[in-house]
């Protein structure tokens, strides 16, 4: 039922399996002691809705995001994109809800053809001209290892190591990734 479309624009739905109750906690390791934690309620169960209620309550970033994705006859992917556009704080409130309108519109379309960056930052931004300044490639990285649990222990000081070691036969360092 996941991969079935399920709504007004037509693309696959994952509340199905996520559900609308719950919270969405976003982890973000900004190379400080601990990484930071934010949590909002799901509101939808589709994940781009919910990220984009997290970015607007718990960092107050006024967002619009958008993701759509295209499945084969055999329900696998064919293509996948997201367009996830910010103002400053104290912006007009009015640019970031003409993006997300724009949005909304295209989603169902948004990846009817293979499109590149620019052509969905200029179906977001409805034509205006705009500068590409920074681009990133997506990936997921994980920099945990062996190395990087070594220096954690080694924060510890000779006590707090004793007393994990005789808290369990066998301790075990987890990434919380």
């Amino acid at each position: 039922r996941m991969l079935e479309p399920d709504g007004p624009d037509d693309r696959p739905s994952v509340a199905v399996a996520v559900g609308a109750r719950g919270h969405l906690v976003v982890t973000r390791d900004l190379g400080l002691a601990t990484p930071y934690q934010g949590s909002v309620e799901i509101q939808t169960g589709e994940i781009d809705d919910d990220l984009e209620h997290y970015l607007q309550h718990s960092e107050q970033l006024p967002s619009a995001l958008r993701t759509a994705v295209v499945l084969d006859h055999d329900g696998q992917v064919l293509r996948a994109a997201g367009v996830l556009a910010q103002t400053f704080p104290g912006s007009d409130p009015e640019l970031i809800e003409q993006v997300r309108a724009r949005l909304l519109g295209l989603r169902g379309s948004l990846l009817g053809h293979a499109r590149e960056l620019d052509e969905l930052v200029g179906l977001a931004l409805g034509g205006e001209e705009f500068r590409r300044m920074l681009e990133h490639p997506v990936r997921f990285h994980c920099p945990c290892g062996p190395e990087r649990a070594r220096s954690v222990l080694a924060t510890l000081g000779a006590a707090d190591l004793e007393a994990l070691a005789d808290e369990q036969e066998q301790t075990e360092v987890r990434c919380n990734f």
